[in-house]
């Protein structure tokens, strides 16, 4: 870390029986073991070393236990989301609906529900739309502003790409350019 932002990556230099060594950029090195479920989750909730006051993450992965107690063992705040289906997240969607120009659900948050609409497809793309509503509602924006954002979402770059041709609309997904 240095001015506040992370300038080491860390490598998997050896595997051996679902353990891993990590080795990052100032050469320090540490076992992961893979097998167990509290491994990966301390591994992934190493990000909260880096964070000075909230913690957002999905309420619905089996390691979600085990990243809220990373969280709070640094005095984080919490928020999850996740779907209609799991209990205790703070955010969820519910009533998806989609295709290949687009999709829609309903965001919902403390008793709140608003209906977004956006050109993104893909039932994943809802459940981050929850984890960026968490963000956007700490920051001080209001529920209409952060659903006013999300509607004019479109993805970076040439991830996607709808192209209409001959009345027939195509999707051209993950684009790669071959040289």
């Amino acid at each position: 870390k240095e001015g506040g932002k992370v300038i080491s990556v860390a490598s998997v230099e050896n595997v051996s029986d679902g353990k891993v060594e990590v080795k990052d950029s100032k050469g320090e090195t540490r076992e992961l073991d893979v097998n167990k479920l509290d491994g990966v989750a301390k591994e992934k909730s190493s990000i909260f070393d880096y964070a000075s006051d909230l913690a957002v993450f999905p309420g619905n992965i089996p390691q979600s236990p085990h990243i809220a107690e990373a969280a709070g063992q640094r005095g984080l705040k919490i928020k999850t989301f996740g779907t209609e289906n799991d209990e205790d997240v703070d955010f969820y969607y519910s009533n998806f609906s989609g295709g290949i120009m687009g999709s829609a659900f309903n965001l919902h948050h403390g008793g709140r529900k608003i209906r977004i609409k956006w050109n993104l497809q893909g039932e994943h793309q809802a459940q981050n739309a929850c984890g960026a509503a968490a963000l956007g509602l700490y920051a001080g924006m209001s529920f209409s502003a952060i659903a006013a954002g999300l509607s004019r979402t479109e993805l970076p770059g040439l991830r996607a790409r709808i192209t209409e041709k001959n009345g027939v609309n195509y999707l051209f997904y993950g684009l790669t350019k071959i040289i």
